[in-house]
């Protein structure tokens, strides 16, 4: 092989190696850009999915102190977003809707979507309230369940039922006790 064949090869490898090279860089570039929008997507679908949640919780909650007062439930407060708190502050629930009387509170699960896992979700929840809330625990007021969604899906309105929950139901904007004429509700 000739000088000027040796010198064209190198040549030819030493602009291999700096594509090579910016191949690599740009590649570098372009996978960070992808992290970069994978993050943001993920960040507008967790504020969209945050405030889709905010928005059914207010179209359900709206009527549920008018709904259980034609149940006989006289609701004189309603806290939204009751949290339970441990001896130390530690959060151990939420309640999304808390409606009170004098001796009957009904802890209210809103959802979008509603599983039976949910169901069980929510039967969890309402033990830690409970056990944190010495009013319950010590058999001072009767705490009841209710779940709100608007969508029931797994056949989950039924074991809501089966479970002693209120199933509150939404037509046309109007939030309606949906359980079967002879329900009881189970003391939690």
């Amino acid at each position: 092989m000739g000088t000027a064949a040796l010198s064209e090869l190198r040549e030819l490898v030493t602009d291999l190696a700096r594509s090579t090279k910016e191949l690599r860089q740009s590649q570098k570039e372009t996978d960070r850009q992808f992290k970069a929008t994978d993050r943001k997507i993920k960040e507008l679908g967790t504020l969209f999915t945050g405030q889709w949640g905010k928005l059914v919780e207010s179209l359900l909650a709206s009527g549920l102190v008018e709904v259980f007062q034609k149940w006989g439930l006289g609701v004189s407060a309603v806290s939204r977003d009751y949290e339970i708190l441990d001896a130390t502050g530690r959060k151990l629930a939420q309640i999304d809707v808390l409606l009170h009387n004098g001796g009957e509170d009904v802890a209210v699960e809103i959802k979008t979507t509603c599983r039976p896992k949910e169901i069980d979700e929510h039967i969890d929840r309402l033990a830690r309230l409970r056990s944190g809330r010495r009013e319950y625990s010590e058999g001072g007021k009767k705490l009841y369940a209710a779940v709100a969604a608007l969508k029931y899906e797994a056949e989950a309105d039924i074991y809501a039922e089966k479970k002693g929950f209120f199933v509150l139901k939404s037509s046309d904007g109007i939030v309606e006790i949906g359980n079967r004429e002879g329900f009881r509700p189970r003391v939690y």
